[in-house]
């Protein structure tokens, strides 16, 4: 269900029917439990801005000192599965991620 939600919703992103963030905001608070904060929007945005590049071991840094699962930064590609992002990736092989 999580999945094609999201997959719906990267869909009205795709048309310009909804915003980017707006539809991330959706993602990590609906689709997630708990609900990841508002303030990891601009990560997964870049994360997956850098997976539509293939840039899957990338490393971004979380905001304002947020540190997750101990890390205080993290690779694309564990982004994207923690965060379930597969759903807004444009690339073929997404779903074959480390």
């Amino acid at each position: 269900m999580g999945y094609g939600n999201a997959s719906v919703m990267n869909q009205h992103v795709q048309e310009g029917d909804v915003k980017l963030d707006a539809a991330l905001l959706w993602h990590l608070t609906s689709n997630h439990y708990p609900p990841v904060p508002e303030a990891m929007i601009p990560v997964a945005s870049k994360a997956i801005e850098f997976a539509n590049c293939g840039e899957w071991e990338e490393s971004i840094q979380f905001p304002n000192g947020w540190v997750v699962n101990g890390l205080e930064e993290m690779s694309v590609s564990k982004i994207v599965e923690i965060m379930h992002l597969d759903a807004f990736i444009e690339q073929e092989d997404s779903l074959w991620i480390n």
